[in-house]
């Protein structure tokens, strides 16, 4: 492969058979396809932006993302590389779909508590098994939580999910940790504010994820990214949440995106506290929460009202949350 050795996981590019182009994005596009039998995700680097250090780079998010063995973490398959038009190709397993899709197709039909609360157990355990690596995810967000093949309705009971997209995951050793980096909705402020940051920029992700989960709403909606970093960063302002939710979700979700990192739990405590008796204690209750606008106010679900001057402004945000 020209530029790039990859060992065992560099794969023959007349190996793989490409199938649908599914997705696209500024460095790339994604094809399903077939690689020894697997149906598998294929995506295609653009030439354009491949140069030494795009393709360093590229070899060392692969890499990181082979050492990621782990049942909530994509399977990684290898690189591969087109000499005729200088493509580069990182191949992995392919999922039926993702999070993303799964929330927001009917956001008005109830989505049952078990199924919840196993999608959030098996994001913590993916993400405490990469930080276990010293390594961040930095992009936590629907999009990149991918629900795997299943047969029938989906529940807890056949649900699989894993992690993707790494190209922003970054070890936490390395001292040049790029700035404002991320999804701004789900974007801790000490990025935003290009302060130092460690492991709790993914637990505070993990609060707005989790707040998504059980709203099925966008956070913050169609606020602009600059008029975002003041409400967040300098007035402390959080999404609210309806006082019907069982205080065990609202207080974990409050510690998660606190102000202060140092308060913020560890992955550990997250796992800790979805897994312990409480929480198993509120499964064995006939609890729904129904996505949309039910439980919320009008104002809220339009999640930009407060921009257009309509009333009731205290009812989508929250100031300066209080960790219980």
């Amino acid at each position: 492969m020209v530029g790039i050795e990859m060992g065992q996981w560099q794969v023959g590019f007349e190996a793989l058979h490409f199938g649908k182009k599914f997705a696209s994005g500024g460095s790339g596009q994604i094809f399903k396809g077939k690689y020894c039998g697997f149906d598998v995700a294929i995506k295609q680097l653009f030439s354009s932006m491949i140069n030494v250090d795009d393709i360093e780079e590229f070899k060392q998010e692969s890499m990181m993302l082979a050492s990621l063995r782990h049942p909530n973490i994509i399977d990684f398959y290898g690189v591969a590389y087109d000499p005729s038009t200088s493509y580069l190709y990182l191949v992995t397993e392919l999922a039926a779909s993702s999070l993303q899709a799964s929330i927001y197709s009917d956001p008005s039909r109830p989505l049952e508590h078990h199924l919840l609360h196993s999608i959030a157990l098996q994001i913590s355990h993916g993400i405490c098994f990469m930080h276990s690596k010293k390594i961040l995810h930095r992009d936590l967000k629907p999009e990149n939580i991918l629900i795997m093949s299943y047969d029938g309705p989906l529940t807890h009971e056949n649900v699989a999910v894993k992690l993707c997209d790494f190209g922003l995951s970054r070890m936490i050793s390395d001292t040049s940790m790029t700035q404002n980096i991320g999804t701004p909705a789900y974007m801790a402020p000490e990025i935003m504010k290009e302060d130092l940051y460690d492991f709790s920029v993914d637990v505070y992700s993990f609060g707005f994820l989790l707040w998504t989960l059980l709203t099925r709403l966008r956070p913050f909606g169609d606020v602009s990214p600059v008029a975002l970093v003041n409400y967040v960063v300098h007035e402390k302002r959080r999404p609210a949440m309806p006082r019907s939710w069982p205080p065990l979700y609202r207080s974990l979700i409050e510690m998660c995106w606190h102000p202060d990192p140092a308060t913020r739990p560890c992955f550990d405590q997250i796992i800790e506290k979805l897994e312990g008796p409480d929480c198993m204690r509120l499964l064995q209750q006939p609890i729904e929460f129904e996505g949309g606008h039910s439980g919320l106010s009008s104002t809220f679900a339009l999640a930009g009202a407060h921009l257009q001057g309509l009333p009731g402004e205290e009812s989508f945000w929250v100031q300066n949350p209080v960790v219980r």
